[in-house]
C-alpha cells in the first residue's frame, strides 16, 4: 500500500470539496441559531465526491484508490454498528436514573454518530491515500487548525464565560496544541516514536478525562449531570479513537517520507 500511495495528489474535485468542508466548520462553530446545520457541509464534501464516483459522474479514480474508498467506508461502518451496540449496553446502566426517565439520552446521539462517521470514514481514506506518515503529518495540522478555531471562536465569542479557568484553558490549549504539531513534525521523520507517542497521548486523554469525571458534583446536586457524564465518554472515545487510529498507523508504517514531496 505504501508504495502506491506515495506522490499521489488529491484531484480537483477532492480539494474544492475539502474547501466546502472547512468552510462548514467554521460557519458550525459561530453560536447563533442555525449556524450548527452548516456542520451539514462537512458530510457533504465527504461523502459528495463518492457518491458521485460510485454512481458513475465522475471518471477520475483507478482501482486503487476506489479499493482505499471502499475499505474507508467500511471502517466507518464498522464504528457506526460498535457506536450503536454501545449505545445499547451503555443505556442498561444508567436506564433507570430520574434523567434517562425523563429524557431519551444516548452515549452516541444522532449528531455525534453522524460527525464520528464522517471523521473515521475521513481519517481512513487520507492515511491510505497519502501513506501513514504524510497522512497524519497533514490530520495532525488540520486538528491543530481545528483546535486554535474552537478556541479563538470561545474567546471572540465571549470570553468571560471561560472566568477564572482562562489562563488553565490557554495553558492546557497551548500543550495540547504543541503535542499535535512535535506529533505531526516526527511523523514524516521517526514515524515509529511518533506512532508511540500518539498513542501515549491517547491513554493520557482516557486518564485525565477520568479524573475530570472523579470531580464532577455528585447527581443530586447537578442539573443534566447524567447527560454531561455520557458527553464525556463519548467525546473521550471518538478523541481516543482517532489517535489510536493515527499512533497505530505510524507503527505499521516502515521508514520515513522525508523526502517524499
Amino acid at each position: 500500500m505504501m508504495s502506491h500511495a506515495m506522490g499521489r495528489k488529491l484531484p480537483s474535485i477532492d480539494w474544492i470539496a475539502l474547501g466546502i468542508g472547512v468552510v462548514g466548520l467554521v460557519l458550525s462553530r459561530v453560536q447563533s441559531p442555525g449556524f450548527g446545520s452548516w456542520l451539514g457541509l462537512l458530510g457533504l464534501a465527504v461523502f459528495g465526491p463518492p457518491l458521485l464516483r460510485e454512481l458513475g459522474w465522475l471518471q477520475d479514480e483507478d482501482e486503487y484508490v476506489r479499493n482505499i474508498r471502499w475499505r474507508a467506508g467500511f471502517h466507518a461502518a464498522m464504528f457506526a454498528g460498535v457506536a450503536i451496540f454501545l449505545n445499547w449496553v451503555a443505556r442498561g446502566f444508567y436506564i433507570n436514573h430520574p434523567e434517562a426517565l425523563h429524557q431519551k439520552l444516548w452515549l452516541f446521539p444522532m449528531n455525534d454518530l453522524r460527525q464520528n462517521l464522517v471523521v473515521i470514514y475521513l481519517v481512513s481514506f487520507l492515511i491510505q491515500y497519502w501513506g501513514a506518515p504524510r497522512g497524519v503529518f497533514r490530520i495532525l495540522l488540520g486538528m491543530a487548525g481545528v483546535l486554535v478555531l474552537d478556541f479563538g471562536m470561545g474567546l471572540a465569542q465571549g470570553g468571560n464565560r471561560f472566568g477564572t479557568m482562562l489562563l488553565p484553558a490557554l495553558g492546557f490549549m497551548a500543550l495540547f496544541l504543541g503535542f499535535m504539531l512535535a506529533g505531526a513534525w516526527l511523523a514524516r521523520r521517526r514515524p515509529q516514536f511518533a506512532g508511540r507517542m500518539i498513542l501515549a497521548l491517547a491513554v493520557a486523554l482516557v486518564v485525565l478525562q477520568a479524573l475530570a469525571l472523579r470531580t464532577l458534583p455528585p447527581a443530586e446536586e447537578t442539573m443534566g449531570w447524567l447527560g454531561m457524564v455520557l458527553g464525556m465518554v463519548s467525546s473521550l472515545i471518538s478523541v481516543g479513537m482517532v489517535f489510536a487510529i493515527l499512533g497505530g498507523s505510524l507503527l505499521k508504517s516502515e521508514g520515513s517520507d522525508e523526502s517524499e514531496e
